[in-house]
């Protein structure tokens, strides 16, 4: 799941925004450096009582962070998508030039939904970026290193760019959508030479954005049927 995502799952369960600012956090810190590894084995162990209740609203939301995607990632809606995007890209292109083409399904499909998201709830970004402008950089900076183990010198500086900036709304457009996309395959070393740039390409996701629009509360009512059951 991606950041829209997150967000709308779990929008209705918090008042306090550093709930919402520690259920992207995980992703935020493997923008920032891959290198500092924030997984739930990785996490501090804690004593809820003797957390302040800012430390307490983020430490919950990191977990749910963590929950929610391993829900997700086990949903059959996902696993439906994934497997049917790759289908309809296969219509149009050969197997060389989609490499690991479940992997990049499986990113497309994440994208996609926070686009689509976007598009049903035109209010959800002001409230994401008004939930985490609402809470000191500071304070983001030590929670942040608190459950990371780790200083994170600059990464204040880089979440004054990623709240000012608000790049999220660029999602509206294919052309982000894409170079989100050849950004996350360079990391992972995969080429796809100039298939994300082929006209079919973008027939493809503008399709699939279109079936998506019909279907996509069925994910979030699996998902918060699942989660329901968790310990």
């Amino acid at each position: 799941m991606n950041f829209v995502s997150h967000f709308y799952l779990d929008r209705q369960r918090s008042a306090d925004s550093r709930f919402f600012l520690g259920v992207i956090t995980p992703d935020l810190v493997g923008i920032f450096d891959r290198r500092i590894k924030l997984k739930p084995h990785t996490m501090p162990e804690i004593l809820p009582e003797h957390l302040s209740l800012p430390q307490l609203a983020f430490y919950t939301g990191v977990q749910r962070h963590f929950e929610a995607d391993a829900v997700f990632h086990t949903c059959d809606f996902f696993l439906e998508e994934t497997r049917e995007l790759v289908s309809r890209l296969r219509v149009h292109f050969e197997e060389d030039q989609l490499p690991r083409s479940y992997f990049l399904a499986h990113i497309l499909v994440e994208l996609i939904l926070d686009k689509v998201l976007m598009k049903a709830h035109p209010e959800i970004l002001p409230e994401f970026y008004g939930h985490l402008g609402s809470i000191p950089y500071q304070e983001q900076l030590l929670l942040t290193e608190w459950v990371c183990g780790t200083p994170m010198h600059r990464y204040q500086a880089y979440m004054m760019r990623f709240l000012e900036k608000q790049y999220l709304y660029d999602y509206a457009e294919w052309r982000h959508i894409l170079f989100v996309m050849r950004r996350i395959l360079d990391k992972v070393n995969i080429s796809t030479g100039d298939t994300l740039h082929h006209p079919n390409m973008l027939r493809v996701l503008r399709e699939y954005e279109s079936k998506l629009m019909d279907t996509w509360p069925s994910l979030f009512q699996e998902m918060n049927q699942k989660m329901q059951k968790l310990p």
